[in-house]
């Protein structure tokens, strides 16, 4: 053999040795340092595990089940024993659950556990393990499938007719699919939505930028100052006419006040039902017709010139011989004013006061005096009559 056989001879016997300590390392359990830990747990059901799959722990590859064992006169929950092989030991809490379940969506099967949370509390020593098998995905889908064999059968055969209806050409969707004026109008419409969402995007952009009244309100700090102060304000008038203050709180919460105002309203009602009635001079005067005749009459006579008013009204020379009278009465309170005339001197003079009551007087005292000598003047003619 040559050299160079001897050393592809060499590199290949080198290879298996390392493909084989690879498998024996790693895809199984050996271990070269460090002593096993076997587990017992007993399940109802095996639910398709085998020896030799992978037994996780948390999700970690964590050993390999050892063997099965069926015992057709166990307790129902623990007919088939499983025996395990940890690399390590594990402590397990009250809430821990141990369950059998499929390794990948294809098939295999695997062994979980998970040891629980430290709060729930350490499992006592000595405790019987007790697994459950949870379903295979595919065979869970089979039973729901079977289970709902007829309503399935139903489903397609109307799904079927809803395809041969369309292919007919019948309903929204075939008209969708086949009709070109509907498709347009769904087109232009799914194009009015962009050209929307456009202007609502424009919007958006002229609030953050504080255009118009709204965004002046999100980016002005006056804006909103002032409209916290009008609702400060609003709140305040709220307080008062809670607590009654003011002429609306008083009507709303005086009970005195909303009765005299019920009262007015009814009082005022009464008034109305009276003048639609025709009662008293307000109601004659809107609903008798007469009255409204004479007022028509009037209002025609003064239109024409006709009694003293209307001439007062149409002819000037009654206006302008009333415009002199006014203004001699003017001249004649001013020469009152000041003091010129006989009454002026009257009104303001004490002197000339005092004369005309001396005067006055005088006068009454003469006429006592001739009423006192009346009856002497008359017994006196009397007498002297006689002869």
């Amino acid at each position: 053999m040559t050299t160079q056989r001897h050393a592809l001879l060499g590199l290949f016997f080198v290879s298996v040795i390392a493909l084989l300590s690879w498998f024996t390392l790693f895809k199984t359990d050996f271990s070269l340092l460090g002593e096993r830990q076997a587990w017992s747990v007993s399940f109802d059901s095996a639910g398709g595990l085998r020896q030799g799959d992978s037994v996780y722990v948390a999700g970690m590859r964590w050993g390999r089940v050892e063997s099965l064992e069926f015992d057709s006169a166990g307790k129902p929950g623990e007919r088939v024993q499983v025996e395990l092989s940890l690399e390590r030991a594990v402590d397990l809490y009250a809430d821990h659950a141990i369950r059998i379940e499929s390794a990948t969506v294809l098939g295999g099967m695997q062994l979980s556990i998970e040891p629980g949370s430290v709060q729930s509390g350490a499992l006592p020593a000595g405790t019987a393990l007790r697994g459950e098998v949870v379903p295979d995905v595919l065979k869970a889908l089979g039973g729901v499938v079977t289970d709902n064999r007829d309503t399935l059968t139903s489903m397609i055969s109307g799904l079927d007719l809803i395809v041969g209806e369309v292919r007919d050409g019948q309903g929204i969707l075939s008209r969708l699919l086949y009709d070109e004026a509907l498709g347009e109008d769904l087109a232009q419409t799914v194009t009015d939505m962009g050209t929307t969402f456009d202007n609502a995007a424009a919007v958006s952009d002229d609030l953050r930028a504080g255009k118009g009244t709204l965004g002046k309100l999100l980016q002005e700090d006056g804006v909103y100052d002032s409209l916290l102060e009008l609702t400060t304000d609003l709140q305040k008038v709220l307080t008062d006419l809670r607590e009654g203050k003011g002429t609306l709180g008083a009507l709303l919460y005086d009970e005195t006040l909303a009765q005299d105002f019920r009262d007015a309203v009814s009082d005022l009602s009464e008034i109305t039902s009276k003048i639609n009635e025709g009662e008293g001079t307000l109601g004659m005067l809107l609903t008798d017709s007469k009255i409204g005749e004479n007022l028509e009459s009037i209002t025609t006579d003064l239109a024409d010139g006709q009694g003293t008013l209307g001439r007062l009204l149409k002819e000037d020379e009654i206006y302008t011989n009333l415009r002199e009278i006014s203004e001699d009465l003017a001249v004649a309170s001013a020469a009152l004013r000041e003091g010129r005339g006989t009454i002026s001197r009257l009104l303001y003079e004490d002197e000339l006061y005092q004369e005309m009551e001396r005067a006055l007087h005088t006068l009454t005292g003469t006429l006592e005096e001739a009423r006192e000598a009346a009856p002497i003047n008359t017994f006196l003619n009397t007498l002297f009559l006689g002869f």
